[in-house]
């Protein structure tokens, strides 16, 4: 510190931040140079001013500060002691006011990043330390400091945390030692209780980072309400010139709009639109590989820190380093070499049978994402986890980490974690009550670990959590020394080894691979479905099909495999069960997507015969069989009180005479009880479609005339015609989670629909929209039916009611779902995440507005006759299914450039103005 100023200069201060209410300090004390600023008696020296402040402050304190050296001190209210006083009206602010003017406004002078979010925040320092100190060694200047709930390094000391954020005038010593250490960047984690009590308020960071936020500190005497909390963290936007928000993260939404308008918004996540973008997450031996793109960082890269989960942290790095400007091969090298302590450390045992992760997880969203990941790397492992909860605060973590554990474990050992003040007994017991699991409460941490590891036979993978690397123990109000995790965990396990020889190294087994894509299928379905999975993932998925349609051939994306008569009811249970035994060898999950209703409809009458071998689950053949013809649909919907059209339904014999007693006028609608089906599609009469508009009675008629004289049999749906045209119809896509919970839903408007027979009604355009209330209605229905896996849904906006009129639901996604994707949602990445890495989110309610297209956009500008939504269009570049960077061989081009030029021959032979 260069700089002393008078105490004089302290008061002006004060009164210049506008919290000095009254002030007896005389001229000549005022003259008096401070050497010393402090609330702690133990550090007092001469020419102190002394800060009075906490909840359980004594006046004996003051007293003995008195004597020690303070010439004047700092309160709220006057204290019965002869001595010069500086009346605040707010001392939290003072300090920040005090410690500013005292340190010179040494914060200013260092570039600074700050970390916040529930979990996520030391790994997250972590990784931007070590890609900082690779850029600043290259560069010969001392590496950053850093701030940490694992340890905090200023450039003078190093020392283990025991707190996520200093107090203020600590903090403030800690950005002085960096700068004297000739230190230019220091990294720092905020917590809400930092944030909430002012204690980085006179900082500005030069970038701060929102990793997330779930419930975690609400107690009395920490946030009382979850909106408390939530807005404590939000505060750190407020000093910061750029900001970092993961829009993966739940309430991204609210943070970004906070943000925005007070700083400089960077994002990051898994969405295309993010400014650093994931793409694709796979695991090899050597650590976790992601695919990026960003302004200045773009490719693969890699972290060796175990768990899924740190692919967002080391996104958040990667963000805050962007606009640090940290060249890119000091990004790649930090990264790999990036490790923090007590996060995700893996030990083993020689023989393999035992694995023991050391991590600081202690909140409900660190435990919910540790036990997910390891369910996923270590399926076959029973899972024991040890741990605590400190004393008296966070209490409500004592209930959701009793929850997860019961509902994750094979075993759970409730143990001592920073009692501090609080019985242990007591502690424990408000963990047990929630505990649905075997489990132990043993108060002797180190007993428990050796049992965890010593105890039983079954490969087993050993959770320890909330302690890391951590040499002490809070008993009372002090913390005692006691041997780390890490520590007793290289004892028991090195006892472990003496008595179990190493496995051979010929018994390894080869590694599978996380997972492979079958589809079921081979047009524009199939192609989207396996254009996603390669471009998010790079998996080359396998096709099923009896036959390679046009929008799959010459593609590179996938492998096809024709099976001759695959769509026969006798033919694909056994067919499909050879090909999933194959391919289990060599991977860990099988996700079969099928894409028509006829193949949904085989899956779920077998999907029994495939039990264990398909990783994603389908909607039970019960439930198909309740909505699998319209008529059925539409008592569905008048069961659950959903619109749906005035309908008639017509047995065979019915076909002419049902035409005289409709309850409904022309112009109608009639359809096939399902148009997809085989029965169907595979008989041929005049003037075929999957769906007809009639204006007469006498056009009606003349179309059942040359049914009548073809081999279906089935039974005809005759609706009443809801006005609009192709743009008044809207299709739902929506994905329900294994638990039947949906996790995401994207409206589409279709402004253009196909004309030619083959095709009629189905969408050559569509727009993407959104609507909320439709949103929340059609989510709560799927939801009551335990619906599971894709739906597509269609239905129209009736204009007389202002409602939406149901069609039908079509049990997997169609040829024109990627018009999802054009809005910026992947649902096989959602059907992935699920399935394979067990990681769900909130539901995504798509509101993006975007467009998708099947056909050239000359047709567009031709047939699309509402002019408003015309002019609309000409805003987008469409996204085309098909067309795919990186697969058009010349071979592929050609049909293409066909198939789209027929267009334009089939909307001039058939298109007509619904309208």
């Amino acid at each position: 510190m260069n700089t002393v100023h008078t105490l004089r200069e302290y008061v002006d201060a004060l009164r210049d931040a506008g919290i000095l209410v009254e002030s007896t300090v005389s001229d000549e004390l005022a003259a008096r140079e401070i050497h010393c600023l402090t609330y702690d008696t133990r550090a007092l020296s001469e020419d102190a001013l002394f800060i009075c402040k906490g909840a359980h402050f004594k006046e004996e304190y003051l007293c003995d500060a008195l004597s020690r050296g303070a010439i004047a001190y700092v309160a709220e209210k006057k204290h019965n002691v002869d001595a010069p006083c500086l009346l605040v009206n707010d001392i939290r602010y003072s300090l920040v006011v005090l410690g500013q003017l005292f340190y010179n406004h040494v914060t200013d002078k260092l570039t600074s990043v700050g970390i916040t979010g529930t979990k996520g925040k030391s790994t997250t320092a972590y990784y931007v330390r070590y890609i900082l100190n690779d850029w600043l060694r290259a560069q010969s200047m001392p590496a950053c400091a850093i701030l940490s709930s694992i340890d905090n390094y200023d450039g003078k000391s190093t020392e283990e945390s025991h707190i996520t954020t200093p107090e203020v005038l600590e903090l403030y010593q800690h950005f002085e030692n960096a700068y004297e250490s000739g230190i230019s960047h220091l990294v720092m984690e905020a917590s809400s209780q930092a944030l909430k009590y002012g204690r980085v308020r006179g900082i500005t960071y030069d970038v701060a980072a929102f990793l997330n936020i779930g419930s975690d500190h609400i107690s009395p005497i920490e946030h009382p309400d979850f909106e408390d909390y939530f807005n404590s963290k939000l505060k750190i936007f407020d000093s910061c010139r750029f900001g970092c928000v993961n829009t993966d993260a739940k309430y991204s939404d609210r943070v970004i709009e906070y943000a925005k308008d007070r700083c400089n918004l960077i994002t990051f996540g898994s969405h295309e639109s993010d400014t650093v973008s994931c793409q694709h997450v796979e695991k090899r031996s050597d650590g976790l590989y992601f695919t990026v793109s960003s302004l200045k960082y773009n490719g693969e890269f890699s972290i060796t820190m175990p768990g899924l989960f740190n692919i967002s942290n080391a996104l958040a790095a990667m963000a805050i380093c962007m606009v640090l400007d940290v060249p890119e091969e000091y990004v790649r090298s930090g990264l790999r070499k990036a490790r923090a302590a007590g996060r995700m450390q893996i030990y083993e045992s020689r023989d393999k049978n035992v694995t023991v992760i050391v991590d600081y997880a202690h909140n409900r969203m660190s435990f919910d994402a540790l036990y997910r990941s390891t369910k996923i790397e270590y399926p076959d492992c029973q899972m024991i986890s040890i741990f605590g909860c400190p004393g008296s605060h966070a209490l409500q973590r004592r209930k959701d980490l009793g929850e997860l554990s019961g509902q994750n474990c094979d075993f759970v050992f409730i143990t001592e974690e920073d009692s501090g003040e609080e019985p242990f007994a007591q502690i424990a017991a408000d963990i047990e009550k929630h505990v649905a699991c075997p489990h132990l409460v043993l108060e002797d941490r180190a007993e428990c670990i050796r049992r965890a590891i010593l105890d039983g036979k079954d490969a087993r993978v050993i959770l320890l959590t909330g302690k890391g690397e951590e040499t002490t123990m809070k008993r009372g109000s002090v913390f005692v020394p006691y041997p780390s995790d890490v520590e007793l965990t290289l004892k028991y396990l090195a006892e472990y080894d003496k008595v179990h020889p190493a496995a051979p190294a010929s018994s390894a087994k080869k590694a599978k691979k996380d997972f492979l894509p079958i589809i079921l299928g081979s047009d524009e379905n199939a192609y989207g479905t396996a254009r996603l999975f390669q471009e998010t993932y790079h998996v080359t998925p396998l096709l099923l099909c009896t036959q390679q349609l046009v929008p799959t051939r010459s593609s590179h994306l996938f492998l096809c495999r024709i099976i001759p008569d695959f769509e026969r009811e006798e033919v694909f249970p056994d067919a499909l069960l050879g090909v999933l035994k194959q391919c289990a060898q060599d991977y860990e999950k099988l996700l079969v997507i099928p894409c028509s209703d006829y193949y949904t409809g085989l899956l779920c009458r077998h999907y029994d015969h495939f039990e264990g071998l398909i990783a994603n689950r389908f909607i039970s053949d019960e439930l198909l069989e309740t909505f699998d013809t319209k008529d059925k649909f539409y008592a569905l919907c008048e069961q659950y009180g959903m619109d749906y059209p005035k309908t008639v339904v017509a047995s065979p014999e019915e076909r002419e005479s049902v035409v005289d007693r409709l309850p409904f006028d022309f112009p109608i609608v009639v359809k096939p009880e399902n148009s997809n089906a085989l029965d169907y599609l595979r008989c041929h009469f005049e003037g075929q479609k999957k769906v007809f508009f009639f204006d007469t009675r006498e056009q009606y008629l003349t179309m059942v005339h040359s049914m009548n004289q073809s081999d279906y049999r089935g039974k005809l749906i005759l609706q009443e015609f809801i006005p609009g045209g192709d743009d008044a119809m809207r299709v739902l896509n929506s994905y329900s989670d294994l638990d039947g919970h949906v996790r995401a839903m994207c409206l589409g408007q279709p402004v253009l629909e196909y004309y030619d027979p083959k095709s009629v009604g189905n969408y050559a355009a569509i727009i993407s929209r959104g609507d909320q209330a439709l949103y929340d209605k059609m989510q709560e229905f799927l939801e009551k039916l335990g619906y599971v896996g894709f739906s597509n849904i269609d239905m129209k906006y009736d204009s007389r009611t202002g409602r939406y009129v149901l069609f039908e639901i079509n049990p997997r996604l169609g040829r024109s779902s990627y018009f999802c994707r054009a809005a910026g949602l992947n649902m096989m990445k959602l059907l992935t995440d699920d399935v394979v890495y067990g990681k769900r989110e909130d539901c995504v309610y798509n509101h993006t507005v975007a467009l998708w297209q099947n056909v050239p956009t000359g047709i567009l500008r031709r047939y699309v006759k509402d002019q408003e939504l015309s002019d609309e269009l000409k805003q987008f570049k469409g996204t085309h299914t098909l067309f795919c960077k990186g697969d058009l061989p010349l071979s592929r081009l050609y049909r293409l450039l066909r198939y789209y030029a027929a267009q334009y021959h089939n909307f001039r032979d058939y298109y007509f103005d619904k309208k």
